[in-house]
């Protein structure tokens, strides 16, 4: 079913029909409601996806958004023109189909939404750029109504300030990409086709293209692209890949990624299908055959490495939110709780450590991504501490604390535990 754009028709107004009544009448905002079907539109159109999460029915400040600015005639038009909505709807009253509920608390889950009225822009791979709160978006005091002005510039900000696609790190063929990856100690991706049809081109190329992918690949292993050599084909390294293809017993198949470990010179898996709406899937597969990665307790500062890590070694992630320089409380709660030695001991167990420093206005600039990690965990102050288990769901979210680490681990080890205990239940 394609993308519905409501028309904006020009008439004129009945005689004693108020405007009021008038934009009564006009269609309502169109917003899709299945997540999948956005994302695929968002790829069709290169347009970025606002995922509004609201409470229609009892929130009153998502009523008084959807009034004062998603139901504007300005609003619709600049939405037309701009993103693709997407409305992730948690109602009391209304009826909503299973499937929809479910989708939506997997949503709330994937981005870590905790309060509504919440818009998070996502790229057309599903990566968030942006987290945006009522404040931002509501019509100012100054605005005519119906003119929610600065809501809509603010959004057309985070559209220009997109960061632009990163391009795949490809290896120029297959003699290129084993000695790369043997030089690595690595992995090796091979993404192999063989007289693919439409629908595999399709796959291989948006594969290639989706961001979440492309920085997975870039940052953990070696990748090369492989359309299956013709046997007249003499090259060296055609004439090798033909020959590791019969060692390993690769079919040519019309799409695989196949895994290699070069190190050991071992295959260790391989993957025919490809979802663009839950690459998520995908990567996870692959980084089930990375090399375990040698963790000694201490604190990371990158995100991705310290996710990796929290999967392969089945434990929580904990995310310092802190601004050393910013004021006392972050220094405050790494002298009396971080540093100790009960915490330190604790987490060498337990936790995977990530410390997000956010440098004070002025001082100095913070990373991107230490801003975009904040915007994506809706933090509001510092220090801030966040507990992530290896599902990605979010257990903790705690301010500083005092007593020190017996108060502090008194309170995160319970929820842990119970945590450890759900998930253990929910394989059984």
């Amino acid at each position: 079913m394609r993308w519905i754009v409501p028309l904006l028709i020009a008439t004129a107004m009945l005689p004693g029909t108020t405007s009021a009544e008038a934009q009564k009448k006009e269609k309502a905002t169109e917003w899709l409601i299945n997540f999948d079907r956005a994302m695929t539109e968002a790829r069709k159109q290169n347009r970025l996806v606002l995922a509004y999460f609201s409470g229609s029915d009892w929130d009153p400040w998502c009523q008084k958004l959807d009034e004062e600015v998603f139901e504007t005639p300005v609003f619709r038009k600049w939405a037309a023109e701009q993103v693709i909505l997407l409305r992730v709807d948690f109602p009391r009253e209304k009826r909503v189909s299973s499937t929809v509920s479910q989708q939506n608390e997997q949503l709330k889950t994937r981005f870590s939404v905790s309060k509504t009225p919440t818009v998070v822009v996502l790229d057309p791979w599903g990566q968030p750029l942006a987290r945006v709160g009522y404040d931002e978006l509501k019509k100012r005091k100054e605005e005519a109504a119906g003119q929610p002005k600065a809501g809509i510039e603010y959004l057309e900000g985070v559209i220009k300030s997109r960061p632009p696609d990163v391009a795949i790190a490809a290896q120029p063929d297959f003699l290129s990409g084993m000695a790369v990856a043997k030089k690595k100690y690595g992995m090796l991706l091979m993404l192999i086709t063989h007289a693919p049809t439409a629908h595999a081109v399709q796959m291989r190329d948006d594969l290639m293209r989706d961001q979440q992918f492309v920085k997975f690949v870039n940052a953990n292993v070696t990748f090369v692209k492989i359309d299956w050599p013709a046997d007249a084909d003499t090259s060296a390294s055609a004439v090798a890949f033909r020959a590791f293809a019969t060692k390993e017993k690769i079919a040519p198949v019309q799409f695989q990624l196949d895994v290699y470990d070069a190190a050991l010179n071992a295959g260790k898996t391989r993957i025919f299908t490809y979802d663009p709406n839950h690459t998520e899937t995908l990567i996870s597969k692959i980084e089930a055959q990375l090399p375990r990665v040698d963790y000694s307790g201490g604190w990371l500062t990158d995100y991705s490495a310290a996710k990796t890590i929290s999967a392969q070694q089945n434990r929580c992630l904990f995310i310092a939110f802190t601004s050393m320089d910013g004021g006392e409380w972050s220094a405050r709660m790494d002298k009396e709780i971080f540093q100790t030695p009960d915490f330190v001991t604790y987490a060498k167990k337990n936790l995977v450590l990530l410390k997000v420093d956010i440098p004070a206005a002025g001082t100095q600039p913070a990373s991107a991504s230490g801003r975009m990690l904040a915007d994506l965990y809706n933090i509001r102050g510092f220090p801030t501490v966040v507990v992530i288990n290896p599902l990605g769901q979010k257990l903790v979210d705690s301010k500083y604390m005092k007593g020190g680490p017996t108060a502090f681990l008194g309170e995160l080890d319970p929820i842990l535990r119970n945590d450890s205990a759900r998930r253990a239940a929910l394989k059984d």
